[in-house]
């Protein structure tokens, strides 16, 4: 019950704040993505100052808050392994995105106001309402991946840095296709990309700045498909 009632709360803030930048979008025409990556750090130093002041361990000495409870955390699903229960959570969560993007009228209102907003509108769909609804979609997706992530992989909140995931899904999403479908393996390409980069500059003598540079020409080649 315990890790349930944690993802319930951040199910509830992900999906508020997440209307924000929609809000913005209908009232004043802002760019979604420009004023989203802006919104991300008004809220990541919002963080550190509770943080800071309000949950910091200060026995620690460091910006780490105090332990989360037991109870609170996943248990491992595969022993021996960092494989938690979170993943049947986001195996869960991929079948549901995609049932909901492409078996249901709302998914389809969404995916045709995102490919071509005016002829949605010609056809009758309300493009606020389902901007608003796309957007609290994203946003109950994103905490239930940040209570996962956190439930998971840590005993306390210790980010002192952005961890870049919201940039991370984009080019994720990307290399999908915007298909829910592809996700996972778009997602473990990237991870797999990522840890090998690592084990690479470790032991190659490969300089750091290959693989970014590797990752960048990828995904300017599968952008370039769109044009």
């Amino acid at each position: 019950i315990h890790p349930l009632v944690g993802i319930l709360l951040c199910v509830v803030l992900g999906g508020i704040l997440c209307l924000i930048p929609a809000f913005l979008k209908m009232k004043y025409k802002a760019n979604i993505i420009v004023s989203s990556l802006m919104y991300n750090y008004i809220l990541f130093y919002f963080g550190m100052f509770l943080l800071a002041e309000v949950i910091r361990d200060k026995a620690t000495g460091n910006m780490v808050s105090a332990k989360m409870e037991s109870t609170a955390r996943f248990d491992v699903m595969i022993p021996k392994t960092g494989i938690h229960w979170g993943a049947l959570i986001a195996a869960v969560a991929v079948v549901w995105t995609y049932w909901f993007l492409f078996k249901t009228k709302k998914g389809y209102e969404i995916r045709l106001t995102g490919d071509n907003p005016q002829f949605a509108k010609y056809a009758g769909i309300n493009i606020v309402k389902t901007v608003m609804m796309a957007q609290l979609a994203g946003g109950i997706l994103a905490g239930i991946g940040g209570a996962v992530e956190m439930y998971g992989m840590y005993d306390r909140f210790q980010w002192i840095t952005n961890p870049g995931y919201g940039w991370e899904g984009f080019v994720v999403a990307v290399l999908a296709k915007n298909n829910p479908a592809y996700v996972p393996l778009a997602a473990l390409f990237l991870g797999y990309l990522s840890v090998g980069s690592d084990i690479i500059v470790q032991r190659c003598a490969v300089p750091p700045d290959a693989i970014p540079a590797i990752r960048a020409i990828m995904i300017i080649l599968i952008g370039a498909q769109g044009f």
